[in-house]
């Protein structure tokens, strides 16, 4: 009898305990978060996503540098906006503009090529940088620098401003690859802001690319009188794009530039600039042969016209009009009626085709 009881006593002893056990649970160990070392984060950092860019459908850069100016007191406000050169048809605009007009503000964004001590530096004091690196991938990214510890960068990632974290290690490793850490930062001065600006072969290219397409003479000759100031050696095609179309279609100088521009053709042949360019050049030096063959080749397509200078337009408008091609040199013509109806010459041109025309 005893011993069919006693595994029954085991049994009920053994769910006792059980049940017991399930009354009082162990404690769970709580788990702390790791705070980061030395955090900083700039005061106020969030104001930096409260604002609407106005050239909203711009690149990237172009909206964060909205969002560095207003927070640091300087909005772009739609009157400068409206100074500000912009291309709907490429959704371009001119950023060395907006660091122009800013400058007059009392603001001043220095656009250079920097180093991990220096983003530091610039977050430490309290100034958000904005910086340009590939956060994933190999696609160009844009983001609102605003704190930092031992190990990460904080900042927003645009357009959506979300807050993002990223590896310092990862960001020197970067550069250590040749990716540039382009950025935009805060300087202390009008002096120090020129200084900065005139050592930074970045934003020495972006003004002549903005330069480029302005088209304007008067920032053509201000930034080609600025880098032969400087005795600034940037690579050849870009520094002799701007110095032919300025003695092409402005100081009309083309022995000048005559070197540089059969050059450029030479190589590339079939690139609408380059075509352009040595079209101008044979009609200025009156080799009607060699212009007239340029031009056969040339694409005058509605889309394409947009972008030749206005001269351009109408030597080709005159090139079909000698050629014969009425129709075509009637177009050329009254496209560039459109935008510049007053252009010199022009009269002249449509009064030809009109003639032909009878």
């Amino acid at each position: 009898m005893r011993k069919l009881l006693k595994p029954i006593f085991v049994t009920i002893l053994t769910l006792v305990l059980l049940f017991l056990a399930s009354c009082n649970p162990k404690p769970e160990i709580e788990k702390k978060e790791e705070t980061p070392k030395n955090l900083f984060i700039i005061p106020k950092a969030e104001k930096l996503v409260e604002i609407t860019p106005i050239f909203k459908e711009a690149g990237l850069f172009i909206q964060g540098i909205e969002h560095l100016s207003a927070f640091l007191g300087h909005p772009l406000t739609k009157e400068m906006a409206g100074k500000v050169y912009f291309d709907p048809r490429q959704n371009y605009v001119a950023l060395t503009d907006i660091l122009h007009l800013l400058s007059e503000e009392g603001l001043f964004l220095v656009y250079k090529q920097i180093g991990v001590d220096e983003l530091k530096k610039n977050v430490l004091k309290g100034n958000p940088v904005l910086i340009e690196i590939s956060f994933s991938g190999t696609s160009k990214d844009a983001g609102i620098v605003y704190g930092l510890d031992d190990d990460n960068i904080y900042y927003y990632l645009l357009p959506d401003m979300k807050e993002r974290t990223y590896p310092i290690e990862k960001v020197k490793e970067k550069i250590e690859e040749g990716q540039p850490l382009i950025a935009i930062i805060k300087a202390e001065d009008k002096s120090k802001w020129l200084e900065e600006m005139e050592k930074s072969d970045i934003y020495l290219r972006r003004w002549g690319q903005d330069v480029y397409q302005k088209k304007d003479p008067k920032a053509y000759k201000e930034y080609i009188e600025t880098i032969e100031r400087l005795n600034w050696r940037i690579k050849d095609e870009d520094r002799n794009q701007i110095y032919a179309y300025y003695y092409i279609f402005y100081d009309r100088k083309p022995e000048k530039v005559k070197n540089i521009i059969l050059k450029s053709y030479e190589e590339n042949e079939y690139l609408p600039s380059s075509q352009e360019l040595a079209f101008m050049l044979y009609r200025l030096l009156g080799d009607k042969e060699k212009a007239d063959h340029v031009a056969s080749h040339m694409n005058i397509s509605s889309e394409q016209l947009s972008f030749y200078q206005d001269e351009t337009l109408l030597q080709l408008g005159y090139y079909y009009l000698e050629k014969g091609d009425i129709k075509i040199a009637k177009s050329i013509l009254e496209f560039l009626k459109k935008t510049k109806p007053d252009y010199p010459g022009l009269k002249e041109a449509l009064e030809e085709v009109s003639k032909k025309e009878k």
